[in-house]
């Protein structure tokens, strides 16, 4: 599993450096007030990468949350029917404990 996992590494390291050198002219951006940056391209598009991946993620946290809560809940539930069943079939061994007297013949 650890040769694959540096395989996959390594493999993605190479992606990177070839799209860093394809991409390396300088890019023209103006935002606001912050007047002109010239990053180069494989640095921009990097960052808007990371930026929407850390986005996405956050956005993902309340519905994992929710998912969290609803298996919290559902394992207490899961918990308090095990004790009612436990106590049920207490009570079916002690009504089967008691054998009725047989009838007498008349």
């Amino acid at each position: 599993m650890q040769k694959l996992y540096i395989i996959l590494a390594g493999s993605v390291l190479l992606f990177v450096a070839v799209f860093a050198g394809m991409n390396s002219a300088p890019v023209s951006i103006k935002f606001l007030f912050m007047g002109e940056l010239k990053p180069p391209a494989y640095l921009l598009i990097i960052v808007c990468f990371l930026s929407g991946t850390v986005l996405m993620a956050l956005l993902d946290l309340g519905r994992q949350f929710r998912s969290w809560s609803e298996i919290k809940n559902l394992k207490k539930q899961i918990k308090s029917l095990e004790e009612e069943r436990g106590l049920l079939k207490k009570r079916v061994d002690d009504r089967g404990a008691e054998k009725p007297e047989p009838e007498k013949p008349s």
